[in-house]
């Protein structure tokens, strides 16, 4: 089994959805994160994030326990097939406070054989870590209002807009755009479209990429 799925120009890492005493990995989610959950399976948005719970439980057990180097090797390789150079962790689920550290190792290994990574966490203790290296890991809230609680100067934030389906994101001078689904309308229905792009918010320097980290050019 594959370990990335592509999603939105970039390669994406697909952990287990929900509370960890239900199997996910999303210690920190909310209610309301957990409620309208744009990676669960069964709700009707994009194909790209249509990955079965059996799978994503495979590709987390994976991450766990087979040797970093090993991983990285394979993220590597896969990445070359999906032709793309950005890794997106978290494309559902998060990071267990327990898996912190196996998390950083990869992604600083990963760091060195240059492969950009972005995401988004609402483990504040993991985005800790990752202001000591560049991956643009943004932390997820859920009001406005707490920015200021959390605020440093290389931060990006994410404030989820449940209604419209995507999420607004801030650095601490201000928007830097947004990232998530769209709604349309095909013949007189409801649909939704996944409309952002990695690889072009890596060139714009907005989203996830609107922060100079360390080791960048």
């Amino acid at each position: 089994m594959k370990i990335l799925r592509p999603i939105g120009g970039a390669a994406g890492i697909f952990f287990p959805v929900g509370l960890p005493n239900n199997g996910g990995t999303c210690q920190y989610a909310t209610k309301t994160c957990l409620r309208e959950c744009y990676a669960i399976s069964d709700k009707d948005y994009d194909e790209e994030l249509n990955v079965l719970e059996v799978d994503k439980r495979v590709i987390y057990e994976y991450f766990m326990n087979e040797h970093i180097f090993t991983i990285c090797a394979e993220i590597v390789r896969e990445m070359k097939e999906l032709q793309t150079h950005i890794l997106h962790w978290f494309a559902s689920g998060d990071c267990l406070d327990t898996d912190i550290e196996r998390i950083v190792k990869i992604a600083r290994y990963l760091f060195y054989e240059h492969i950009k990574q972005n995401g988004f966490t609402r483990n504040i203790h993991l985005w800790n870590k990752f202001m000591c290296i560049p991956v643009r890991i943004v932390l997820t809230l859920e009001n406005k209002e707490d920015i200021k609680l959390h605020a440093l100067p290389i931060g990006v934030y994410a404030i989820p807009d449940y209604k419209n389906t995507y999420t607004d994101i801030y650095t601490v001078s201000g928007s830097s755009g947004s990232c998530g689904l769209r709604k349309f309308v095909l013949n007189k229905q409801k649909r939704i479209s996944s409309t952002p792009n990695c690889k072009y918010c890596d060139r714009k320097k907005v989203g996830c990429f609107a922060r100079k980290g360390i080791g960048d050019e």
